[in-house]
């Protein structure tokens, strides 16, 4: 679909999104631009914050992505005491899925997400600046259910911190108190669980590990 007449039919259910999370005065102002493929659970006024001045469509939920990846219906929805900030631009493509069922969600700015990634926080995920998601990367900083280990109760959900200039590729899981540094790259079909703190590696493998040292990428 011609990209104009995208934001033109898709124009009034972002004003209602806008005007439901930000007010009437800042809703105009539509810095959100979200899609009828996207799903809307719940929204409360506040839920979501975007530093700096507010400009038209600079969020982007549910347009583009990848031909040939399968499109599914994206999801989005904050809980009462759950929260969304935003750094600056961010851009996710068709099929994505934002759930926030507690803690906060950090997304920096210059955010790209490619087809039917999910982020889904309990606690906190905390993911820095120019960060690159490819299709089908699944962040989730909780089990989901509790687990006991000789009756002693597991912590159930722990922080994820992604750091500036990540490039996770295609089909990656990100589990619960990962921390990737600054400049990495996570290789396709990989799962993540630990911290690796040293910057410019590319991680890879179930579980990954660091697969080379010294990296650089670029978009």
């Amino acid at each position: 679909m011609n990209g104009y007449l995208e934001k033109l039919m898709n124009l009034p259910r972002t004003l209602r999104f806008n005007v439901k999370v930000f007010g009437f005065k800042e809703g105009l102002k539509m810095p959100i631009f979200i899609t009828r493929n996207i799903k809307v659970g719940k929204l409360h006024k506040g839920c979501i914050s975007i530093s700096g001045l507010k400009k038209r469509f600079m969020i982007e939920l549910g347009t583009g992505g990848s031909e040939g990846v399968p499109n599914q219906r994206g999801y989005f929805c904050v809980e009462k005491n759950a929260h969304i900030h935003f750094a600056g631009k961010a851009y996710f493509a068709q099929g994505c899925v934002i759930r926030v069922d507690g803690g906060r969600l950090e997304i920096g700015s210059n955010f790209n997400a490619n087809k039917n990634c999910t982020l889904w926080c309990n606690e906190r995920i905390a993911i820095g600046e120019n960060v690159l998601l490819g299709y089908q990367v699944y962040l989730r900083d909780d089990d989901g259910h509790s687990i006991m280990t000789d009756g002693v109760l597991a912590e159930k959900s722990k922080s994820i911190v992604i750091g500036n200039h990540v490039w996770c590729s295609a089909n990656v899981s990100i589990l619960k108190g990962v921390v990737i540094a600054d400049d990495s790259v996570v290789g396709y079909n990989s799962c993540v669980f630990g911290q690796f703190e040293e910057s410019n590696v590319l991680l890879g493998g179930y579980p990954a590990k660091v697969l080379k040292k010294n990296i650089q990428w670029k978009k």
